[in-house]
Order: structure tokens, then sequence, then C-alpha cells
């Protein structure tokens, strides 16, 4: 599902109180109409999943702390990023631009 994907959207949740780095608590994928939460904190093998994952251009949102999260998990980085916050300033958007409110300035929906 992931391989043959065009793009991948990922967002993550993490903990980085009391810890030196970040540990990875949530991986949300959407790929298509399917969504996947991703448990990290279980002992499954993940290594097939991740390899996938980050062969696929993934679109982020704010993406610096996830890729982090990500590169400390998996030790490595995506092959290609699209994030959805880089992109808005591009246009002339706040730099900052939260998600919801880049969703309802482009899409016109709240």
């Amino acid at each position: 599902m992931i391989a043959n994907a065009d793009s991948v959207f990922f967002d993550t949740e993490f903990l980085r109180e009391r810890t030196y780095h970040p540990l990875l608590c949530l991986a949300q994928v959407l790929v298509g109409d399917d969504t996947l939460l991703i448990d990290p904190l279980t002992n499954a093998d993940y290594d097939a999943l991740w390899e996938s994952l980050l062969s696929t251009p993934l679109t982020l949102h704010s993406g610096r702390q996830d890729l982090e999260v990500l590169y400390i998990t998996t030790n490595r980085l995506p092959n290609r990023v699209f994030d959805t916050q880089i992109a808005a300033g591009l246009t002339g958007m706040p730099p900052q631009v939260g998600y919801a409110t880049l969703v309802e300035r482009v899409c016109e929906v709240k």
C-alpha cells in the first residue's frame, strides 16, 4: 500500500519531557483513503514499514520535529519531503502558519 503511493501524509506524537531525545509514541499515516496508526511502543517489528515509509515522498506540516523523532527512531531520513508550512510561507502566508489556518485559507473550510 505505502510502496505504491505517490505521497504519504505523516505526523507524529512524541514525548519530550524528562528525556534527552524525543520518544516516538504514535505515528499517523494517511495513504489515499486509508489511515494507519502506528504504535512504536509495542514490541512489533516495524522495519519493513519504516523502509517502505522512508522510500515514499512524505508530506508533513511543520515537520522539523517529526523528522527529528523519525531519525532518532530509525536512524534514517525520508528520501523526499514536502512541508506544507514551508510551501505556504513561499506563497506569502505567514512563515509559522498553523495547519488549521492554512486549510481554512486555501480550502475555505473551518
